[in-house]
């Protein structure tokens, strides 16, 4: 009896009821999907950024979609003919095998798997374009945090852009601020954006593509940057000085220290007991804030530029020196730190990033430059990135990538050495 009900049921449904009214069709057939190039057990060339994939996907009916499959992780999405897909190779190491795959899918969610193709993949050494995202103001500082890359957006506070595959940044997030967003750092759950006369304003980013306001810090002085260390934000202040705000509850920020300066802070890295400040014209300032509420300042060193931004990486710190270029400090003793490299070229230094031997300096019409400071009293040129007429503000390095902040863009590039 119940083979017979199933037996009616199945009837019903394929087919026409004797009332005349129609049953939809059930699509129960797979497209069909074959990778055309790259050939199996292709060979990348040194000399290529990028190859393009191309898939031929047919179906009954319509193919909805093309998923791309780089080493068995989804890599990309098409939804429409023809179905290319421009593979950044490097993004990966001179000599590295790597397999794709290619699934279609037509609107009834029927797929068909192409076969799996073995790639290798050649470098060549420099300085590689892998991906950009423009828009319509310029970026004043960038962060990147696992594969989510914030950007401080002058008038237009943070966006927050999905690097998963950063040949394709895509933006996901927006938050405004009602300053002027200079500076970003990004702690946890929370990113932390230094708003000019707006003071300090903390987003909770838990979930990257709705970030939500979480609190709020005002003070004297335009929040010029800032750097979270532990439960304490270290806000540049300008004229203001620096501020030492406690954030163990970014709901509800407060006042934990203060430093006063004669000069405007322009930038804070904190490293250890102690925060490094870029003082505009008086160099370099060093504070011991093991007491965050009463900082104490224990040396200084002049630069005879304008120390715009700071970072400390070992026994020594970097500064941007805008037209004066980059100075290198031993910061070993804190309390004497003094000048041990500098490099110049003719253009402004704004920005400074420093991982392993390589110093990036972000050198405005000059763009990037890498410079090897294995020996930090006699820094060498290796690499730079230029773009005619436009200027580079600010780098970020992370992983094996590097993040550029040029006018209305964002820039993302690769350094292989040899």
């Amino acid at each position: 009896m119940k083979k017979f009900l199933c037996f009616a049921i199945l009837i019903l449904l394929v087919f026409p009821l004797s009332c005349g009214r129609k049953t939809t069709r059930v699509d129960t057939v797979p497209p069909s999907c074959e990778i055309t190039f790259p050939s199996d057990n292709y060979t990348v060339p040194a000399d290529s950024n990028a190859i393009e994939i191309r898939v031929d996907a047919e179906d009954n009916e319509k193919v909805a979609r093309v998923e791309f499959y780089i080493d068995s992780e989804l890599s990309y999405t098409l939804t429409q003919s023809p179905w290319r897909y421009r593979w950044v190779t490097v993004l990966y190491d001179d000599s590295s095998s790597h397999t794709i795959f290619a699934v279609a899918y037509d609107e009834a969610e029927n797929f068909d798997s192409s076969s799996t193709v073995d790639v290798l993949v050649r470098v060549k050494p420099g300085l590689h374009f892998v991906g950009q995202y423009t828009a319509s103001v310029g970026a004043h500082d960038l962060f990147v945090d696992d594969h989510f890359l914030y950007v401080a957006y002058e008038n237009q506070g943070i966006w927050i852009l999905d690097v998963q595959n950063p040949a394709y940044p895509q933006p996901i997030g927006q938050y405004n601020t009602d300053g002027k967003a200079n500076g970003i750092f990004v702690s946890g759950s929370h990113a932390y954006i230094a708003d000019g006369t707006n003071g300090l304003q903390i987003a909770d980013v838990t979930t990257p593509s709705d970030p939500q306001q979480a609190g709020w810090f005002s003070a004297a002085g335009q929040a010029k940057n800032v750097f979270v260390s532990g439960s304490y934000a270290y806000v540049a202040f300008g004229l203001g000085g620096l501020q030492i705000v406690d954030v163990s509850q970014p709901q509800n920020p407060d006042s934990a220290g203060r430093f006063l300066t004669q000069e405007s802070f322009e930038d804070v890295y904190v490293s250890g007991s102690y925060a490094y400040l870029a003082n505009g014209s008086r160099g370099i300032q060093i504070l011991d804030v093991s007491n965050p509420s009463s900082p104490e300042s224990v040396g200084y060193s002049q630069t005879y530029g304008f120390a715009q931004k700071i970072f400390v990486q070992g026994n020594y710190a970097y500064v941007a020196a805008k037209a004066e270029g980059l100075y290198i400090f031993d910061i070993s003793n804190p309390k004497n730190p003094y000048q041990v490299g500098n490099y110049d070229v003719t253009s402004i230094a704004y920005g400074v990033f420093a991982k392993d031997t390589l110093a990036y300096v972000a050198y405005g019409n000059e763009g990037l430059h890498i410079l090897n400071v294995k020996n930090p009293q006699s820094p060498k040129f290796v690499a730079k990135y230029k773009i005619e007429n436009v200027n580079c503000y600010e780098v970020f390095v992370h992983n094996k990538l590097i993040f550029l902040a040029y006018d209305t863009s964002v820039l993302i590039l690769r350094f292989t050495s040899k």
